[in-house]
């Protein structure tokens, strides 16, 4: 035997032995094709799931973080205006009580700026050093 009938005998299509191969073979690839679309769809849906996930927690960690510093914030400036409400409380009243006793105040011996204080050659305004203050 020769090899281009050797050749042909391997060829010949009415051999079960090709067809079984050539049959094989084809099941195997289509089954392959279809098996790596199937991968390849469910790693898409994978990663679009996996990638929603992930935006949804750093969504909801920001916005915890976020509440957290407001919170804070809003403590602190609450604290400070809470404070500066007790100041000027006591402001207000401090005044209204020497406003009501102003009477008192002018006619007794009480400390005058405009004859206790002289301007210096600066322009500033300075006191008498034997002043109790």
């Amino acid at each position: 035997m020769n090899t281009s009938s050797k050749k042909k005998r391997l060829l010949d299509w009415s051999s079960l032995r090709v067809r079984l191969i050539v049959s094989y073979t084809l099941l195997i690839f289509i089954s392959l094709s279809i098996m790596g679309g199937y991968v390849y769809y469910r790693n898409q849906e994978s990663n679009t799931y996996l990638a929603g996930q992930l935006a949804k927690n750093i969504n909801e960690q920001s916005r915890y973080e976020l509440q957290a510093i407001s919170d804070y914030h809003t403590s602190q400036l609450d604290n400070f205006f809470y404070k500066l409400k007790v100041d000027i409380t006591y402001l207000g009243t401090t005044l209204g009580n020497a406003l009501s006793q102003e009477n008192k105040l002018s006619l007794s011996h009480y400390w005058d700026a405009s004859t206790a204080l002289r301007r210096l050659d600066n322009g500033s305004w300075d006191n008498p050093n034997t002043e109790t203050a």
